[in-house]
């Protein structure tokens, strides 16, 4: 019989049929840690944690053929808030981007299609961070921001099809005022007004 393991501690999960898969036996640890707000945020299964736990293959494999499980979880807060961090730094990043990437495309450097990259995939993190988390903490009242990011998806979204249009074009002037005058202005309003100072 597999050992099982919830945060260092042994719990007891009955096989009666001795057919149970790390699917249902995942179901049964989650439906048990709804209530006090946890989520598993790693498995470990015979010493090697696994990378995917949705992957098909593992969730379907009969528990039988291993010797212990390791189920270590995280409170909800404590993970929404380490997504609002990952948010800012996104954030961050996109804002001395922006200048690096204005500074480099007004002098012709070598590096703009790299810093253009950047940019543009941190507003797409920045758009799919916030909404998994506002749409994974909605049923527990958390207030994560101060003022909902999804007022600024649409103005994001644009300024990606304008950079990116332009950029086709070859039309650097347009990239380059679009970066300076528009985007940083937009990420310095998102960064001063969504989230909650230090001592909230």
């Amino acid at each position: 019989m597999a050992e099982v393991y919830l945060d260092g501690n042994r719990i007891d999960f009955v096989d009666d049929r001795n057919d149970a898969t790390i699917g249902e036996l995942m179901a049964a640890i989650e439906t048990e840690l709804k209530d006090h707000r946890r989520f598993v945020f790693e498995l470990w299964v015979d010493g090697e944690k696994v990378e995917k736990t949705s992957d098909d293959d593992l969730l379907s494999s009969p528990i039988s053929l291993f010797s212990d499980f390791e189920f270590k979880t995280v409170s909800i807060e404590s993970l929404a808030l380490e997504g609002v961090d990952t948010v800012q730094e996104y954030l961050r990043v996109i804002r001395e981007n922006l200048d690096d990437c204005v500074e480099e495309m007004r002098r012709g450097g070598p590096n703009v299609e790299v810093l253009l990259r950047a940019i543009t995939e941190g507003i797409v993190e920045v758009i799919k961070t916030t909404d998994a988390l506002l749409k994974g903490v909605e049923k527990y009242s958390i207030e994560l921001f101060r003022e909902n990011p999804a007022r600024y998806y649409k103005s994001l979204l644009k300024f990606l099809d304008t950079i990116t249009d332009a950029a086709n074009t070859g039309d650097s002037i347009m990239v380059s005022d679009t970066l300076a005058y528009e985007l940083k202005p937009l990420i310095e309003e998102i960064e001063s007004t969504i989230f909650y100072k230090a001592d909230h």
